[in-house]
């Protein structure tokens, strides 16, 4: 796991109840590898389909408490009581316990001496990568939070995700209470949803054709389409007629040799039946 450093916070609604976590993430990559491995802990769903989207697509299935640690510390000094709780989850094996936590949360012993924490008035400390995720808080409220936060994995009302759009932002891996989040958060993850289905089809239909084309890993090396502008189709119609297309998406190619880009339909086809690199059809 690797420390979260940006974005670390706890999630509230707009009266100010407590509805989750966002882990944060850090320019490592740990946070780019996505959470194959905690899906597949929590046995949510690993493919988008038009019956699991919004949160039920994020949801987790399976609570597998050997798969947990969880603790409540306090310590006092100079007649101050500090409370603690941390939580940690492993998706395949049960490697941590309150004597071993993460390596980059060596920050137990950090929560050992709280004028640290108090010194940028720090709350929450987290770590996270593509198996597993670590939760350290600090004072009474926070840990009572962090225990309804456990609670909820046991009875399976949890979301997990790399949510989008106001304080879920892409990159923050962001833990919930699935009974707690608003219902405009999951509208507008299944209208986020369906586009990503559909791109998906695209992709896949796309990514055929350039096979069938004969072109190799030598000629390119990603082909990944996005629509112009999926829920504005006045929109969309001006950039479909600005870039001469009749395809309401364009597709991002990686290639070798630095050819990479946005090409139209069109361009990928003439690629496809060319021995030519990519870039030489990209519009001037």
């Amino acid at each position: 796991m690797r420390r979260a450093y940006n974005n670390v916070d706890f999630i509230e609604d707009d009266k100010n109840a407590f509805i989750g976590i966002s882990l944060g993430y850090d320019f490592c990559a740990e946070h780019e590898w996505g959470i194959k491995g905690i899906k597949y802990g929590l046995k949510m769903s690993d493919e988008l389909n038009p019956k699991n989207f919004g949160l039920t697509f994020r949801t987790i299935n399976r609570f597998d408490e050997e798969k947990f640690v969880f603790f409540k510390h306090e310590k006092k000094i100079k007649n101050k009581v500090y409370y603690f709780a941390c939580l940690i989850f492993h998706s395949y094996i049960q490697e941590y316990n309150q004597d071993n936590l993460p390596h980059d949360l060596k920050d137990y012993l950090e929560i050992m001496i709280p004028n640290k924490w108090d010194k940028d008035g720090k709350k929450i400390i987290t770590a996270w990568d593509e198996k597993g995720f670590a939760i350290i808080v600090r004072d009474e409220n926070n840990v009572k939070h962090l225990e309804e936060l456990f609670q909820s994995f046991k009875t399976k009302d949890i979301c997990i995700g790399l949510f989008g759009g106001g304080v879920f932002q892409n990159a923050h891996l962001t833990i919930a209470i699935k009974s707690r989040m608003p219902k405009e958060i999951n509208e507008h993850l299944k209208k986020h949803d369906l586009e990503s289905y559909e791109i998906l089809k695209i992709k896949a239909k796309w990514e055929e054709k350039v096979k069938k084309s004969g072109k190799s890993y030598n000629d390119y090396t990603c082909i990944s389409p996005k629509f112009f502008n999926f829920y504005n189709k006045e929109k969309e119609k001006e950039l479909m007629k600005k870039y001469n297309t009749k395809y309401n998406f364009h597709i991002w190619i990686n290639a070798s040799n630095d050819n990479y880009g946005w090409y139209t339909g069109e361009q990928v086809k003439k690629w496809m039946k060319s021995k030519e690199q990519i870039g030489k059809f990209k519009e001037k």
